[in-house]
């Protein structure tokens, strides 16, 4: 398993005393100057259900920025078909926390997820697990629920409680609990698209104060959806007067994250959309494009609305349903048509821009955005849509805005990269020949990856 450690400017975040990183000794207290960065991550096993019973724990990255975690071979994103998305909690505490408690706060958090008015995600509990997980158990009994879920038999989604931080050191290795808050994703799916089974980890070593911003973003990630880089100069400054426009699944996660942003309600109603409210809103969908027609994949692709462009703003990452290379070239289509696509929906009436941007090369492994690692390199620089002027030479400043009404889908907003460098290393996502079939008729593991974040403070 390889543990990927967000890192700002070239430094990891394991570090001690009063670092930008970190807090010594656990220490919590607040720093008026400086934001402090704590993980968390994205640890999962996806196995093709009902044909091996082989189980191994094992772990697969993030897909597209704000939107689903994985996409099948079809360019369709994966997505739980339940009315109600099951969930089982442990029976031990959760740090300070007692078991009632422990339980009170994952309702607590998902719940923020069921008042997305746009969307129809909703939660069950069914029961709770017959013991106590701890570090001596956990190993085996997620396999046990795995292989169990896998060969057919009931699919216990568990959400495990590790109260002093040993599971997570049992999982994710030695001294991982002195930083990582939690981690959570999928475990098992059908081919067609189809979670069956989940699984998340809180690590009670952190106080409660931490945990339900934690528990909001692992749960997103429970459901299938990435990370999103939008708003990244608000999360990277050296003042928490502007983090309500960091969204809760940006990787590294900041002061009151439990608030869910348009870009987060945009993710979850994409994914489960209740039609009634998401049909009122507009979509603008277009493709990012070198200057010889080919689609360019992994640019970060951002609508913002002209009058509130950091609140009212949705992120996609282009290219985010074609064949990757973090998720491996068994997930995401090979349709050459959807190499450059992108698409933002869920926008509210009024009058838009369209921008692009670098996704942060910093933002890899465990950190990862989009379907690329390491991130594909912009050829030219940051540009606007243009309109009619639209083409490889144009000025990048000149924007077009772009009018929204209830229920608009303006298509065909193509952008034409500015290429300023050599087009030999920035065809990032033009992967026709990636595909391979599975190796293996009996099942299908993805590749080894992880996803960790950061939370300042």
């Amino acid at each position: 398993m390889r543990i990927g450690y967000a890192r700002l400017n070239g430094r990891r975040h394991e570090t001690s005393e009063r670092s930008l990183f970190g807090l010594r000794d656990g220490s919590h207290e607040k720093d008026d100057v400086m934001k402090r960065w704590r993980r968390l991550g994205m640890f999962i096993l996806l196995i093709v259900a009902g044909i091996s019973s082989f189980a191994f724990i094992g772990d697969v990255p993030d897909a597209e920025a704000g939107g689903p975690l994985l996409v099948n071979d079809q360019g369709v994103p994966f997505v739980w078909r339940r009315s109600r998305i099951p969930y089982t909690p442990d029976r031990g505490r959760l740090g300070a926390l007692t078991n009632g408690q422990a339980i009170n706060l994952v309702a607590q958090a998902l719940g923020i997820w069921e008042n997305v008015t746009s969307s129809r995600v909703r939660f069950r509990q069914e029961g709770q697990l017959d013991l106590d997980v701890t570090e001596r158990n956990v190993l085996a009994f997620l396999n046990h629920i795995i292989g169990q879920c896998q060969s057919g038999g009931e699919c216990t989604s568990p959400i495990i409680f590790d109260t002093n931080g040993r599971i997570t050191d049992a999982l994710l290795g030695a001294g991982a609990s002195r930083t990582v808050l939690g981690f959570a994703g999928p475990t098992v799916f059908r081919r067609d698209g189809v979670y069956l089974q989940a699984r998340a980890v809180l690590n009670g070593r952190f106080p409660p104060s931490d945990l339900l911003g934690t528990a909001v973003h692992e749960f997103g990630h429970y459901i299938g959806l990435d990370h999103t880089q939008l708003n990244s100069a608000a999360a990277f400054d050296f003042t928490s007067r502007n983090d309500d426009e960091v969204p809760t699944m940006f990787p590294f996660i900041v002061e009151g994250t439990e608030v869910l942003h348009l870009d987060d309600e945009v993710a979850v109603s994409a994914l489960y959309p209740d039609f009634r409210e998401f049909r009122q809103r507009g979509t603008i969908s277009g493709h990012i494009l070198l200057p010889d027609g080919t689609g360019f994949q992994g640019a970060n692709v951002i609508a913002r609305r002209v009058d509130d462009p950091r609140m009212v703003a949705v992120s996609s990452v282009s290219g985010f349903l074609h064949v990757g290379t973090r998720s491996g070239p068994d997930f995401g289509s090979d349709d050459p048509e959807l190499l450059g696509f992108y698409e933002l929906p869920g926008l509210p009436p009024g009058r838009y821009t369209v921008e692009i941007e670098q996704i942060r090369f910093d933002f890899t492994g465990g950190s990862g955005v989009g379907p690329l690692d390491p991130p594909a390199e912009l050829p030219g620089p940051p540009e606007f849509y243009s309109g009619e002027e639209e083409s490889s030479t144009d000025d990048p400043d000149h924007r077009v805005e772009i009018e929204i009404m209830p229920g608009d889908r303006v298509e065909d907003v193509d952008i034409i990269l500015n290429v300023h460098r050599s087009i030999s290393i920035v065809r990032g996502g033009f992967r026709q020949g990636m595909r391979k079939g599975m190796s293996n008729p009996q099942f299908a593991l993805s590749p080894h990856h992880s996803s960790s974040s950061l939370v300042k403070r």
